[in-house]
């Protein structure tokens, strides 16, 4: 949510990716029994965070005008993270 907030180059696509490969993650990692004692939400949130911005990255970014519209001003679709 943070890089949807924070990030003008946060894609649907990359969200979309992020929450469903982070989930899979967690579930994935509860299953084996929680590996080295950590709960599955902590790499849950690191695959998330890893797909999010790389799958943004190569991903059509949204139009100048919605960009525009939702934070008020002139985007920078190349603002470094």
């Amino acid at each position: 949510m943070l890089f949807g907030i924070y990030w003008k180059g946060t894609t649907g696509v990359g969200v979309f990716t992020s929450m469903i490969g982070g989930c899979a993650t967690a579930l994935l990692w509860i299953a084996l029994g929680n590996p080295l004692g950590i709960h599955g939400f902590i790499p849950g949130i690191l695959v998330g965070l890893v797909l999010i911005i790389v799958v943004s990255r190569f991903t059509r970014k949204l139009p100048d005008e919605h960009i525009k519209r939702v934070w008020g001003e002139e985007s920078q679709h190349h603002q470094p993270l």
